[in-house]
């Protein structure tokens, strides 16, 4: 298991106004070892389409083992309207409040 918190860089508009382009975050990694994801959670995770990239979006519903994730900023947004549902297994960690 690797170290639970995470330094990461976003890359891209998504989630304006609350995290810009090029800021850096921490995550924690360990943040759902012992429950899930909640709705409003802001999360980390990997691309299912695309296993190298990461995506940092909001979590709108959480259904069994499956999240819909949107991005604040919905004009410029890849996130569950056109991946689909994201399963939990995707889930790399919840970024930290700051």
């Amino acid at each position: 298991m690797s170290w639970p918190l995470k330094i990461v860089r976003i890359k891209g508009h998504s989630m304006l106004p609350l995290i810009k382009d090029g800021q850096l975050f921490f995550i924690n990694q360990w943040a759902y070892l012992l429950r899930g994801p909640a709705t409003g959670d802001v999360i980390v995770f990997q691309n299912p389409a695309n296993k190298t990239q990461r995506l940092c979006k909001r979590v709108a519903a959480v259904q069994g083992d499956y999240l819909t994730l949107l991005g604040d900023n919905s004009l410029d947004s890849l996130d569950s309207r056109s991946l689909g549902q994201i399963a939990l297994k995707n889930v790399i960690g919840r970024v930290i409040e700051w």
